[in-house]
């Protein structure tokens, strides 16, 4: 699984921009399997973002949402594989070897990361800051 973040962060690294559409071909077309890119670019982000404000005291959710048609069920982060994996690839491997910019270019795709500059934008105390569970539509 470490192998399949290596090639989603080094080419998100190198392509910021790009739309996630275009970063699951590329996983694909790197032999990674389907739903691993698919979980890949969903909660890598959120992982990574995680790890780079740990030490803010901003309220993180412990869990996530998934919507299937009209049916919500919650799911922990402490759960899903490939968010512990990211974690752990951020703190192993990524922290101690990437510049701010490289790391913007991943956890700037998530949507708390937004939030989370928003409230420094607006010179709010992080420590106040409680975000809300990531809501996934299928």
């Amino acid at each position: 699984m470490e192998k399949y973040i290596d090639i989603y962060a080094d080419y998100v690294i190198r392509n910021p921009d790009e739309e996630d559409e275009t970063v699951l071909e590329y996983l694909l077309k790197n032999n990674v399997p389907e739903q691993y890119a698919i979980d890949i670019i969903t909660f890598t982000p959120t992982a990574f973002n995680r790890m780079y404000f740990k030490d803010s005291q901003v309220h993180f959710s412990d869990f996530y949402i998934v919507q299937i048609e009209n049916e919500y069920q919650n799911f922990k982060f402490s759960e899903n594989k490939i968010f512990i994996a990211s974690q752990n690839y951020y703190q192993n491997h990524f922290m101690n070897t990437a510049n701010k910019n490289e790391i913007i270019n991943i956890v700037g795709r998530c949507s708390e990361f937004g939030v989370i500059m928003q409230a420094l934008h607006d010179n709010s105390d992080l420590r106040n800051l409680s975000i809300d569970p990531m809501l996934l539509l299928y």
